[in-house]
């Protein structure tokens, strides 16, 4: 039993190495850290303890300022006078692919898309559909791995209101079905589940 112990500790710090998302990576030192806390005082290892009871204080400190931290964000509309957009989607077209399979560039007609950038990174690539009646129908919502922690979304749906509303935007709508990952998102982002003409979809009020 105190073996697997070890094990799972080693198992946790594994992870952290490999999980390219920096919270999570940081969520998994901790747990096989304090693993590795829970081992040494199994086998009365106190230098163990000491030495990762003082990882264990680094570690949520640098979880501290990952949560407090202030980013920078900013959008850039994608226009036919630059190819963000192109280059963006081929760099992670085969993440993007478990996401939204069926993506397809819209018609340039009423077509609303834009890069945001994260502290200048670029973080995400969105593009949507505005018909007549103020609904965005997303056609691709892409942010990549590491920013994955639903700051960008909250950018996009929240904080850029303004913005969308002169665009016309009232509503932001996804139709069904969606991954689970992105159903997961999608309600924390607050949107709501509705049948529009039989239709089943997603749906979050801009305006």
């Amino acid at each position: 039993m105190i073996v697997c112990i070890g094990y799972l500790a080693s198992l946790c710090l594994a992870f952290a190495m490999l999980v390219k998302n920096t919270i999570r990576s940081r969520w998994f030192n901790v747990a096989g850290i304090i693993f590795f806390i829970a081992y040494g005082y199994l086998v009365s290892a106190f230098p163990v303890i000491i030495a990762n009871a003082g990882l264990l204080f680094i570690n949520i400190y640098q979880l501290y300022k990952l949560y407090t931290k202030k980013d920078q964000f900013s959008l850039v509309e994608i226009t036919n006078d630059n190819n963000l957009g192109k280059q963006f989607l081929e760099h992670y077209k085969e993440d993007i692919a478990l996401y939204f399979p069926h993506f397809k560039w819209p018609n340039p007609t009423n077509t609303l898309s834009f890069m945001v950038l994260r502290n200048m990174e670029m973080a995400n690539i969105f593009v949507a559909t505005v018909n007549a009646e103020g609904e965005a129908v997303v056609a691709i919502n892409y942010t990549i791995l590491k920013f994955r922690d639903y700051k960008v979304g909250k950018f996009i749906f929240d904080e850029n209101r303004t913005y969308l509303n002169t665009l016309g935007v009232k509503k932001m709508v996804y139709n069904a079905p969606v991954s689970a990952v992105h159903l997961k998102f999608l309600r924390v982002m607050g949107f709501k589940e509705q049948t529009i003409n039989g239709n089943h979809c997603f749906i979050k009020n801009i305006d």
